[in-house]
């Protein structure tokens, strides 16, 4: 039972986890199962160095009465601080900001000197030069070598050096992904509908990595273009026009206004699809009356809450030449391995008046058609063209049919959904070198105390990841959480380049301590007799 969720619920407190010294977050996609949780430490407790988190609902609910009480004991942590409050009200510097815009920080402290991370010495905005008295250097004589080593080290053989064992390479922070990074958010504002005309092609265009994890965040959006590629790739396949089965008319053509009305249901069915388009290969779509047309593309976007359609057939550039376009052309013109086979058990109606419903003329049929992974991502880019005009990212399917002798498939036009860039939520954690992501290893978390994971539901922001404490380690401060927020440490770290007093140092978890005495008997015995010996002596 939780908010928006208020009962009653059979199985709502049946978990194992202790309510005073720990939390149960559910865990999805475990089915219906015994143990599909996680207990949690709550802050001011910390785990014991033997059990390290997460503490899974399955191991607990295989765990002996004992082993909860004893092994799964979250332990109290004891002398906890508290952030100071720093008020920031007198000199401003500029520091770039999440979005590429300024913040504008301040520091209260003039005059005084922070000590960084690696003991260099950093001046305030406006503190003055300390004297520094002159340290005499002595020089050292070069030692001369006895005539007796050098005829030693000549005929001495040199040393084999020895294999270095391979090191698996540690989390680290990487400063140029993060100015990279800001670079990214800096060049998305710049860009906006007002003067997008005034820039390139190539300029209102991003790097492909910042993309990553579009693939399966946005799935679903992308799986209304495959509906659309899978219902045109079974229409050109199976239905021939003017093929007549006594009172049930199969086939015909397919009529303009359904492919407007495929793209605006694509468009108001979601609100993190922007525009949908279907595209058409020159002299393929033919209209309900037999009239071919050359190029035929309907496309539907939103703006200000209400959708359009129009044609893009009529643009001065046309849709052939673009970059996603000429990719999928270029992948199934000629070759069209690798389509999975669809199989449908059709029946239709014995008679008009619907009485039962029979087999269809050809039962049963297939048609081959693309999965979602045959798509295409394009790189994110600012589409400016007077209806969308926002930062996108396009999936592109392409649909097959038949040729008109009907011997072989041929690539019939492509199916497209744009989505936009601000709804993707990026990783800034530690992530291996052949991970392509342009935010990775921008986290400021302390790796040797410390584990990055991501926070879901920020989209397109930075600092959306948190820094909880290793096994063996400690949240120090009394604030009512168990972990450190992502925007708090950028914040700080940019404070701390400027040269500001920031918290950066402090944000650490400290090595955990014991917060209970756990007394052996036979040392207990062996104390007291010592005691009382050397009493006696």
């Amino acid at each position: 039972v939780s908010i928006g969720n208020p009962g009653p619920s059979f199985l709502s407190g049946v978990s194992k986890c202790k309510t005073k010294t720990t939390q149960c977050k559910h865990v999805s996609g475990k089915g219906f199962k015994r143990g599909a949780y996680v207990c949690i430490c709550n802050s001011g407790y910390s785990y014991p160095p033997r059990v390290g988190p997460p503490w899974k609902g399955g191991d607990y609910e295989k765990a002996t009465e004992f082993e909860i009480n004893v092994g799964y004991n979250c332990r109290p942590t004891g002398f906890l601080r508290v952030l100071p409050v720093v008020d920031t009200s007198s000199i401003k510097v500029n520091v770039e900001g999440d979005s590429g815009s300024d913040i504008f920080l301040t520091d209260p402290y003039t005059g005084r000197q922070l000590k960084s991370i690696n003991a260099s010495e950093v001046n305030g905005p406006t503190s003055k030069k300390t004297s520094q008295k002159p340290v005499k250097t002595v020089k050292r004589k070069p030692v001369k070598k006895d005539y007796i080593d050098q005829e030693f080290n000549e005929k001495q053989k040199p040393m084999k050096k020895k294999n270095k064992k391979r090191k698996r390479r540690e989390a680290q922070f990487d400063q140029i992904s993060f100015d990279r990074m800001q670079s990214i958010f800096r060049k998305i504002k710049n860009i906006n509908k007002e003067n997008c005309k005034t820039f390139s092609n190539r300029a209102r265009l991003l790097p492909g990595d910042v993309g990553y994890g579009v693939e399966t965040q946005f799935d679903p959006q992308a799986r209304f273009a495959l509906r659309i590629s899978h219902l045109l790739s079974n229409w050109y396949q199976n239905v021939i026009p003017g093929e007549n089965f006594g009172y049930l008319k199969g086939g015909n053509r397919i009529h303009h206004e359904l492919m407007f009305g495929e793209v605006l249901a694509n468009v108001m069915a979601d609100y993190k699809v922007l525009s949908s388009g279907i595209y058409f290969e020159p002299h393929v779509f033919e209209d309900w009356d037999g009239k071919s047309r050359e190029y035929f593309g309907p496309f539907a976007y939103k703006r200000d809450n209400n959708a359009f359609a129009i044609d893009t057939a009529g643009f001065k550039t046309r849709y052939t030449d673009e970059d996603w376009y000429s990719k999928i052309r270029q992948r199934w013109q000629t070759n069209t391995a690798g389509l999975l086979k669809y199989r449908m058990k059709a029946k239709v109606r014995s008679d008009i008046k619907g009485s039962s419903s029979v087999n269809f003329e050809y039962y049963p049929m297939g048609y081959k058609a693309p999965s979602v992974t045959h798509g295409i991502w394009s790189q994110p880019y600012f589409r400016c063209d007077g209806r969308v005009d926002a930062w996108v990212m396009t999936y592109a399917v392409p649909f097959i049919g038949m040729d008109r002798l009907r011997t072989k498939l041929q690539f019939k036009g492509v199916v497209t959904v744009d989505v936009p860039l601000q709804e993707l939520e990026i990783n800034q954690c530690y992530q291996s070198y052949n991970i392509q992501n342009a935010f990775k290893n921008t986290a400021r978390c302390h790796y040797a105390s410390q584990t990055c994971s991501p926070i879901a539901g920020y989209k397109f922001s930075r600092g959306a990841y948190k820094c909880a404490c290793r096994q063996g380690y400690e949240y120090p401060f009394r604030d009512g959480r168990n972990f450190f927020q992502g925007s708090l440490v950028d914040i700080e770290y940019e404070k701390k380049m400027a040269g500001l007093f920031n918290l950066f140092d402090s944000i650490k978890c400290r090595t955990q301590g014991v917060s209970m005495v756990i007394c052996n008997t036979l040392t207990l015995v062996a104390m007291t007799l010592v005691a009382f010996l050397s009493k006696n002596l």
